[in-house]
């Protein structure tokens, strides 16, 4: 940790501001202290049915350890992903989508790590890393006309319990959204 002197200025009845030194505070900074390695790969693709129906998927997998020790880095995410289908017919749209995000257990998570571990998911009073989630969501919308659009969103449609790699929260459950878009 770094200590540093925050600067700031304190306003008095002359016009002038003096400036002042206040208490120190921590800066916190990460820095490289082993050699490491990453390999990961992305698959993205679509497909059009038609002219008014688009199938889509994407696929993200990372993989990190230190080069001498072969301890697995603990900010590389697990496998995700989310896959849908797009339609749209005249003046109304449609959107169903998969999100998806793969187990990481606590045995991928650097030992030396507390933070990181802090994170983890806590199941009968054991830390198992992160619990793999498939999140269903549906969207639909009404254009009014080139200007305005009119869109409807329910999140997590089976109300599922998650949480993002890393997060620390639990994700929200079941929501609705309401939204208006006007474009001049």
């Amino acid at each position: 940790y770094l200590y540093q002197n925050k600067i700031g200025t304190k306003s008095f009845d002359s016009l002038d501001d003096n400036i002042t030194f206040d208490e120190t505070y921590k800066v916190y900074t990460r820095a490289n202290i082993a050699e490491s390695y990453v390999l990961g790969a992305n698959i993205d693709a679509r497909y059009h049915f038609s002219k008014q129906w688009m199938g889509y998927f994407s696929i993200n997998y990372n993989y990190g350890v230190q080069k001498d020790t072969q301890i697995y880095l603990d900010d590389i995410p697990p496998i995700y992903g989310n896959i849908g289908i797009k339609g749209h017919q005249g003046k109304f749209s449609t959107h169903f989508w998969i999100n998806y995000n793969g187990a990481k257990p606590i045995s991928f998570y650097n030992p030396n790590n507390e933070m990181v571990k802090s994170f983890a998911a806590i199941e009968n009073n054991r830390i198992v890393g992160t619990p793999e989630f498939f999140i269903l969501n549906m969207s639909c919308g009404y254009q009014f006309n080139k200007h305005i659009q009119a869109n409807l969103t329910l999140n997590n449609v089976f109300d599922a319990h998650y949480r993002k790699y890393m997060s620390g929260i639990s994700g929200l459950g079941r929501n609705l959204q309401v939204s208006m878009s006007f474009k001049l």
